[in-house]
């Protein structure tokens, strides 16, 4: 009864701070809002309607170590804002147009789109063939199958035409070929069955359609992303049920309304485990991408794992039913305990901050898509954190360089245009 207690002045607090930052920013799709509305439904599912479930409920210094955070990146949304408000309007820059130059190139991204189609569907077919048949479509194996070599990159490279499709489509001559070829690239995207790639992507459209709206279809479109999300989790648990032959089972219909609620909320149920262990986890572990990095280049062939260092393993959210995951908050937290939690805070809610603003009033690329993919990551903070993906950095990095050699055809194309404009001027004098 007292985390009930607790529950409603956690969920009044967050209410409350959000009223403040939506009269300043006038959106409701802010780096505060975006972490902390997931956390405030996630509680009031749990302590007030799962836990009769059997759920085990989000306990009270579960939640007093959340709005610690929860108020960090307030407070930093805060001072940042007013760094920013005199460049800040409430007309805010149009995504669609920032992008709209790039659209002449949409037959280069969709050629380079086909291309990684078909690279994954004949890897998919090789591993099928190699492992015996469909059924090991859902093991392990073939999941990391999928994400190693060659076809994992390429699948990198087809999140970036995904967005650059989506980014560039209102200026599309043929939005027929850009809708089949998004739906070929999500196909393609979400069979390697790591579902945070294709989660990423629905995320990042979903941030640059709604970014502009306003306040109402904002709402109603939260809701929408939220069930579709749902529905294509489950769409996929589905598709593994038939494959195992469980699908229409009394067993099969128990997992499914069972691992669709655990997913979705034993984040912050595990973190309550995961508080009894303080600095546990090696200092460097958030940096393992980049120490990976460094061996490359020296040729060390040691590569760091850094899944066992991220977790403590699985645990129970509800009798029966285990979890591995405990926020990003929690990550932080086992690696170098509370200050070093609200130290990372800090840190990542500046460089949010600082993107989100900068998107407002600039048409800056790479700044838009900086803003964009930090409001995904930090939407599913309540999920993990992902800074110790290499992913992460590679979907940065190959943005940069699409937008690179963009930049390059751009100003070719001014100069060639420019030469024979002059030219054309010389012969009629």
């Amino acid at each position: 009864m007292h985390d009930n207690y607790f529950s409603i002045c956690f969920i009044l607090i967050i209410f409350s701070l959000t009223i403040i930052e939506k009269k300043r920013l006038n959106t409701i799709l802010t780096p505060f809002t975006v972490c902390t509305w997931p956390f405030l439904i996630i509680v009031a599912l749990n302590n007030f309607l799962l836990r009769y479930l059997d759920f085990y409920p989000v306990s009270t210094r579960v939640q007093m170590f959340l709005l610690c955070n929860f108020i960090t990146i307030w407070i930093v949304g805060f001072f940042t804002f007013h760094k920013y408000k005199d460049n800040i309007s409430y007309k805010r820059p149009d995504l669609f147009h920032a992008f709209s130059d790039l659209a002449k190139y949409q037959p280069v991204i969709i050629t380079i789109s086909l291309i990684t189609i078909i690279i994954t569907i004949i890897k998919v077919s090789n591993l099928i063939s190699s492992m015996g048949g469909i059924y090991f479509f859902a093991a392990q194996e073939f999941e990391d199958e999928m994400v190693s070599g060659i076809g994992a990159h390429f699948i990198e490279v087809g999140k970036i035409c995904f967005i650059l499709l989506v980014f560039t489509y209102k200026s599309s001559p043929k939005k027929i070929y850009s809708l089949l070829t998004l739906i070929g690239l999500f196909l393609a995207i979400a069979i390697i069955q790591v579902k945070y790639h294709a989660v990423w992507v629905l995320l990042i459209t979903f941030f640059f359609l709604n970014f502009n709206h306003k306040i109402k279809r904002q709402l109603k479109n939260v809701i929408i992303i939220g069930v579709i999300l749902i529905v294509i989790m489950n769409l996929f648990w589905i598709f593994l049920l038939s494959i195992w032959g469980s699908i229409g089972t009394e067993s099969g219909t128990e997992y499914l309304r069972k691992y669709t609620f655990i997913y979705f909320v034993s984040g912050p149920i595990i973190l309550n485990y995961w508080l009894d262990f303080s600095s546990i986890k090696p200092d460097w572990t958030i940096l393992s991408v980049f120490l990976n990095f460094k061996n490359v280049i020296l040729g060390n062939p040691t590569r760091i794992n850094p899944v066992p260092l991220t977790s403590i393993g699985f645990l129970e959210a509800a009798p029966g039913h285990i979890s591995n995951i405990g926020t990003s908050f929690g990550v932080y937290y086992l690696i170098g305990g509370f200050l070093f939690t609200i130290f990372t805070t800090l840190i990542l809610s500046f460089l949010n901050y600082i993107f989100y603003f900068k998107s407002m009033y600039t048409n800056n690329k790479l700044y838009i898509f900086l803003n964009l993919l930090f409001l995904t990551i930090t939407s599913l903070n309540f999920f993990g954190q992902y800074f110790t993906a290499l992913s992460l950095y590679e979907t940065i990095i190959l943005f940069a360089i699409f937008l690179f050699i963009f930049s390059l055809l751009n100003k070719s194309y001014e100069l060639i245009k420019l030469h024979s404009f002059s030219e054309l001027k010389l012969r009629r004098q």
